[in-house]
């Protein structure tokens, strides 16, 4: 009988603590623990953020939007909360490639959508 109790609670524990490596959190984003480090491209952008001092007027956002995740890199002067949305991969989001209902869709999920996650600042 404790065997089998042992096996059960074992195989709910190994359920349990399995992760989604897609999912969306402060510390995995695309994929890859800590982003903002191990992503090279993002690395660079912070990189260059602090060396011209704007890391303080400088947010960084992951999203997902239609089962594909993207990050926005908004610094406070620009005018456009999207505009600097990026791929994965560190590419930026070419809008034309969508149609205009999924343009809409996709820039209201990244200024106000319910799954995304501040990469930074850290909070």
């Amino acid at each position: 009988m404790k065997i089998r109790l042992f096996l059960a609670l074992s195989l709910l524990t190994a359920a349990l603590s399995c992760r989604d490596e897609d999912s969306l959190t402060r510390h995995l984003a695309c994929g890859v623990r800590d982003p903002l480090n191990n992503l090279p491209w993002l690395k660079a952008q912070m990189d260059d953020a602090r060396q011209k001092k704007e890391e303080n007027i400088t947010t960084v956002v992951a999203t997902e939007f239609k089962g594909q995740q993207y990050i926005r890199v908004y610094k406070m002067y620009m005018s456009c909360s999207f505009c600097a949305l990026y791929t994965c991969d560190g590419n930026p989001v070419d809008m034309s490639g969508l149609s205009t209902a999924d343009q809409q869709a996709l820039i209201k999920q990244v200024t106000e959508g319910q799954k995304q996650v501040t990469l930074w600042p850290e909070r």
